[in-house]
């Protein structure tokens, strides 16, 4: 009797630090809003939505030019974050439309703007800002909804820049005659048309 309670009482431990374990796996989910927010991105990655979710539209509060800020934050030293747009079906007017804007870091700055996503794009876009930062706007010039956008919000470790290859070559000794350009163009493809300078005896 007591090998039994000892088993039952083993199975609800491995039970509960299972599901446990499955919580803390969880994607985490975050939905843009007016009030800003600042998310730190940790190893697990994170489903971002428009405020509608999942499933649902985005809602006519962004409209007259409201806008909602997220600023995705990287967790781990030396690494930055990448967001991976799933899907951008948002609405598009020829006089007005919703729009989503990506800048480069925490501000929100015109010359950190990388991007403005398009409706039917899925862009990959990278941080590459000092603090490894990305910040994301969302608004609206009119109060028609959509069904807004999806992306996955994650951490990367950005790679140094190499040269893969460098390709050298050598200088075509030929004869040409003069006036002939479909030869000098051939012998010459990187410099033809380019201004010809000339010196005369006695200049410096």
């Amino acid at each position: 009797m007591k090998t039994n309670n000892s088993f039952f009482r083993l199975c609800l431990v491995l039970s509960a630090w299972i599901l446990s374990l499955h919580m803390q796996a969880e994607t985490q989910e975050v939905r843009i809003s007016l009030t800003p927010q600042t998310i730190h991105v940790g190893d697990e990655s994170i489903r971002f939505y428009d405020d509608g979710g999942p499933s649902g539209k985005t809602s006519a509060v962004f409209q007259d030019g409201k806008e909602g800020k997220v600023t995705f934050v990287p967790t781990t030293s030396g690494k930055k974050v990448m967001i991976d747009f799933k899907k951008v079906d948002i609405f598009e007017g020829t006089l007005h439309s919703q729009y989503i804007k990506v800048y480069n870091g925490s501000e929100v700055t015109g010359a950190q703007l990388l991007t403005t996503v398009r409706k039917g794009t899925t862009p990959i876009i990278r941080s590459s800002a000092q603090d490894g930062a990305l910040t994301v706007v969302f608004g609206s010039t009119t109060s028609f909804t959509s069904e807004g956008f999806e992306a996955v919000v994650t951490q990367f470790v950005p790679q140094p820049m190499s040269v893969s290859s460098i390709d050298v070559k050598q200088l075509t000794a030929g004869t040409v005659a003069a006036g002939n350009r479909d030869e000098i163009k051939q012998l010459f493809p990187q410099t033809y048309g380019m201004p010809i300078v000339t010196f005369e005896p006695g200049d410096p």
